[in-house]
């Protein structure tokens, strides 16, 4: 319901709590300041449902369970494990966050308005809005302002790139390809106990009511899946 709520939250316009968010950032005295323009972007509805839909789909069970198997705690599991697989997340989640707080105009217009340190976008709308426009100046921060951006583009896109390879690496070494002698991909949550229930039956048809233990065992630096039939009886 709390999941639910909070993507309800992103059919609002954001304008309707510019209100709102000006008294808070008065009370906080922030209003003229850059931390009213970075501080309420910082965390936002999109961010927490695209990353909770990333980790959903690209963070299985069994990778977790690997890492506590291992003895890891849960921040060296986070640390080790979650965060190289949530780096090409992490990368377009900044990427789009920079994108959309760089172009903004209205909250920052609002907030900091005649202040001494206006954002890009509303220095660009002074600049064009006097009684004698220098275009020259105008296009020349414009060039400026798309400078930042394509930076940003780059360092993110090797994050993306980077964290692809830095994940699946991460799961080759905690799900390695050992079962039983034989190669196997792992595909995702649940799959792993029924390719191993599979194997078991084809290996020992006499068995009934099988049953199977994964366990992951550390030698020379890499963790080793083993896959053990337990609570079997015989026919």
């Amino acid at each position: 319901a709390l999941f639910l709520l909070l993507i309800l939250t992103m059919t609002v316009p954001s304008q309707l709590g510019s209100v709102a968010l000006y008294i808070l950032m008065g009370k906080l005295g922030w209003n003229g300041e850059l931390q009213a323009v970075i501080v309420p972007g910082l965390v936002t509805a999109f961010g927490v449902f695209f990353m909770r839909q990333f980790i959903v789909d690209a963070i299985p069970d069994e990778l977790i369970d690997a890492a506590r198997v291992d003895g890891a705690s849960s921040f060296r599991t986070y640390i080790s494990v979650v965060l190289p697989a949530l780096r090409p997340a992490l990368g377009v989640l900044g990427l789009l966050t920079f994108v959309a707080t760089w172009n903004d105009f209205a909250w920052p217009l609002i907030t900091l308005g005649g202040s001494e340190h206006p954002t890009v976008q509303v220095a660009l709308s002074n600049l064009a809005s006097g009684q004698f426009v220098v275009y020259s100046k105008v296009l020349a921060g414009a060039v400026l302002a798309t400078i930042p951006l394509l930076i940003v583009f780059v360092v993110a896109g090797m994050q993306i790139n980077a964290g692809g390879n830095k994940g699946e690496n991460v799961v080759n070494q905690m799900m390695p390809q050992d079962f039983y002698g034989t190669q196997m991909e792992i595909l995702e949550s649940g799959e792993l106990r029924r390719r191993a229930l599979e194997r078991v039956r084809s290996l020992h048809p006499e068995l009934k009511e099988i049953d199977v233990e994964i366990r992951v065992t550390q030698t020379k630096g890499s963790s080793i899946l083993n896959v053990a039939a337990v609570g079997a009886e015989a026919k």
